[in-house]
């Protein structure tokens, strides 16, 4: 921090970064330019997540920005109804704004609608999150061990139903399945950015809604099967919007530490051959993104 950089001296007025908190090397960065005067501005990423209430963002966004833009004024919106300054450790206020404040854009409202598919699902994607390993998030999550064991009962279970599968792992992780996983079901894997794949697929199946390749996923006019085993935690209203979406299951977490889901309930929502569900969820939260 007190270490002279001629690179930092060319830095006059504000400088902007993605997450501030991504690493500790952001964070030193960040506190050095703050010092010296210079204004940060951060921008919100993966898929704005302001559909949780969200703690941890004050200590991973927060704390190290001056001015917070996130993408939408829904995010915005959000993101100060939950804000609360006693998280931030003395550290002052950021001003969180939308992109569209930020720049004076107002974006049309998008008219949701109502969308009804007539197939038989046989063929779906099943889109998973990041194992961590002997690390740790900064709100309620899986243990590898427990995940992958749940991993290997869903997949089980869609092969007894004789759907096939595209297993689509996380790109990043700090431990991962065995490389020929999915294949030892008979199943497909598909490691390649997610936006780079070209499947075609009757449905989705997620367990973790917080993630990048959500609203991609979620303005397909394809079903998604959303299986919520509570990490994190979905507002009310944003919840009801997604059970609108999506075939909702609940989750749960058993005695003996496994994830669970109720399988008839699943058997009787992926067989069926007429899906109808509503866009205003991804309408609402994923504008401008």
């Amino acid at each position: 921090l007190t270490k002279e950089n001629s690179s930092i001296e060319k830095i006059k007025d504000e400088i902007w970064f993605g997450c501030g908190g991504n690493t500790i090397w952001h964070v030193i960065l960040i506190e050095k330019l703050r010092k010296r005067g210079i204004k940060v501005v951060t921008h919100d990423h993966g898929s704005g997540n302001s559909y949780q209430a969200n703690n941890p963002s004050h200590w991973v966004e927060f704390m190290n920005t001056d001015h917070f833009v996130t993408f939408n004024n829904v995010n915005e919106e959000n993101r100060n109804t939950y804000y609360n300054s006693n998280l931030m450790f003395n550290q002052p206020d950021p001003l969180i704004q939308s992109l569209e404040s930020v720049l004076g854009i107002k974006y049309s409202a998008v008219n949701s609608k109502t969308i009804r598919v007539r197939k038989k699902i046989k063929k779906i994607m099943y889109v998973g999150t990041a194992f961590i390993g002997e690390g740790a998030r900064m709100f309620p999550t899986f243990h590898d061990i427990q995940y992958f064991d749940w991993q290997i009962r869903l997949l089980s279970h869609l092969k007894k139903l004789n759907i096939d599968v595209i297993y689509k792992p996380h790109p990043e992780g700090a431990t991962s399945v065995p490389f020929d996983f999915a294949e030892s079901f008979g199943f497909k894997s598909n490691k390649k950015k997610f936006e780079e794949i070209d499947e075609s697929v009757d449905a989705y199946i997620i367990d973790f809604i917080f993630s990048s390749t959500t609203p991609i996923v979620l303005k397909t006019n394809k079903p998604v099967f959303f299986i919520n085993f509570g990490c994190p935690q979905l507002i009310p209203e944003a919840l009801e919007l997604v059970k609108k979406r999506c075939y909702y299951v609940e989750g749960e977490h058993s005695l003996d530490s496994r994830l669970n889901i109720d399988f008839d309930e699943f058997n009787k929502l992926i067989k069926s051959d007429v899906h109808k569900f509503d866009t205003s969820f991804p309408d609402t939260y994923f504008s401008n993104i």
